[in-house]
This record gives structure tokens, C-alpha cells and sequence, in this order.
């Protein structure tokens, strides 16, 4: 019995210990559009005129600040096949599930892109005066398709991680389209309207990251900070202690 508390406490003190020599470190990067940005498309109302027709909609599957920043692109730690283990999850990081809210709002999904681990839950809302649909083309978690009349709402438990960006649309405003992204840890982010994004609290040492853009083809090629992205969209950095500043990654317009 004495030989099996000493040996446990040994194993609890190399575990605190390891994980005490556990660095952080933050990746920064910029997305901008190579050359003039085209005009969003404007879109064609043909259901509920009346409240839909006054918002000005447009096609957001790229949307480009007037500095030139693309705007939802999406980076995040992969480790799938033929990515990289990630060695540990940040303390702050490992907390209850969350919630994040999916709105029906103006006649357009916002955020046009949510990003979610699994075991989070997702509010779909309608704040409009009008009804809307939310047909959720899960792979893995059960696939979903219902109505939400004005000023309602639904949850949607999200349990299990998604192997790829999973679409989000309306059945009964078709131009609505958005995406949701399920994955099993938190490292994960989107551009701003500046094209900038920061993923906070990254374990160092080398790690594979997936890049995604709604609009874009296949990114292989491309460099990221000295490494070529491959035909999976992966590539990989070197997180030091500290900010990870990769720069200013250009997207040419052949890419959409």
C-alpha cells in the first residue's frame, strides 16, 4: 500500500510538472486580397420583398474591406491525417461548453461563419418578422431542418466535431447561406474586417494549421510564413513563447 502512494504521488507530481513546463504562444496572420476586389454581388429578393428588399443584400461568400482585408477566412490547429498531435490545451481554455448564438437577422445568417467545439451548443435566433428555416447538412451530428417563426429560436446541441465546414442555409430565402465549424479543441479563429486574425494560447512546439475560405479553390501552394500550404489546405509553424506574427498573406484572385 505504501509503494502505491508513493508511486502515485510520483506520477501526480511529473504530470503537474509537465504541464507547468507547458509554454503558450498566440499565431497572428493577415489575409488580403492580391489586386482590386470585385463588387459583392447584389441579391436578387424574390420572397418577402417587403422586409427582405429594404436591406441591400449581397452575396457574402467574399467579402473584402477597403483596405483590402478578406474577411472570414479561417485557420484552425489540425490533427487529422497528416497533421500534428496537439501536445496540450491551455488551462483557460478547457472550461464548460459555450453557447453561441446563429442569427436569422435582416434576411441574412449573422455571423456568416460560427466557429464551435464539441460539446457547445448552438442558439439559432429569429429577431425578423418574418419566418425563417435553418437547414443545418451535419455529417456527423444528426443532420437538421426546421422553421423558426418571428422572434423565436431554437438550440441545437452540437456533439460531436466536423470534418469539414458544414453548410447552413434557408429553405425559404435561398440566397441565406452560412457555415458553422465544429471542432474538438478551441484553436480556431476567423478574419476580421481587416483580414486579421489571432489564435490565443497555443501550445509551442511544431503545429499544423487547416486554412479555409468559403469562396476560395484549393490554396496548395500558397505560402504562409516560409511554409507551403498542401493540397489538404494544412500547413505548418513553429509556435514560439509569446506573439506568433506570420504577416500578411496575399490571395491572388485566381484563387476564387
Amino acid at each position: 500500500m505504501r509503494f502505491f502512494i508513493i508511486s502515485a504521488f510520483v506520477a501526480t507530481t511529473f504530470l503537474s510538472a509537465t504541464a507547468d513546463a507547458q509554454q503558450w504562444g498566440d499565431l497572428k496572420v493577415k489575409f488580403v486580397f492580391k489586386g482590386a476586389a470585385p463588387d459583392a454581388d447584389k441579391i436578387a429578393v424574390t420572397v418577402d420583398k417587403e422586409f427582405c428588399g429594404k436591406h441591400d443584400l449581397v452575396d457574402e461568400s467574399l467579402v473584402v474591406g477597403k483596405d483590402g482585408g478578406i474577411q472570414n477566412v479561417v485557420v484552425y490547429a489540425y490533427d487529422g491525417r497528416g497533421g500534428v498531435k496537439l501536445p496540450a490545451i491551455h488551462p483557460d481554455l478547457e472550461g464548460k461548453p459555450n453557447t453561441h448564438e446563429l442569427a436569422n437577422k435582416d434576411c441574412r445568417f449573422e455571423p456568416h461563419i460560427v466557429i464551435c467545439k464539441a460539446g457547445d451548443t448552438l442558439n439559432v435566433t429569429n429577431p425578423d418578422p418574418v419566418g425563417h428555416n435553418c437547414n443545418l447538412a451535419f455529417l456527423v451530428n444528426a443532420a437538421q431542418n426546421f422553421t423558426i417563426p418571428p422572434l423565436k429560436s431554437k438550440e441545437v446541441k452540437l456533439d460531436n466535431a466536423e470534418p469539414a465546414p458544414i453548410p447552413v442555409a434557408c429553405n425559404i430565402h435561398p440566397w441565406m447561406q452560412a457555415k458553422v465549424v465544429v471542432l474538438e479543441h478551441p484553436y480556431a479563429a476567423k478574419s476580421d474586417e481587416s483580414g486579421t486574425l489571432v489564435i490565443k494560447n497555443l501550445p509551442t512546439g511544431k503545429l499544423a494549421f487547416r486554412l479555409y475560405h468559403e469562396a476560395a479553390g484549393r490554396l496548395s501552394g500558397l505560402e504562409v510564413a516560409g511554409s507551403e500550404v498542401n493540397r489538404r489546405n494544412v500547413f505548418e509553424v513553429e509556435i514560439k513563447p509569446g506573439e506568433n506574427d506570420l504577416g500578411t498573406v496575399e490571395l491572388d484572385a485566381k484563387l476564387f
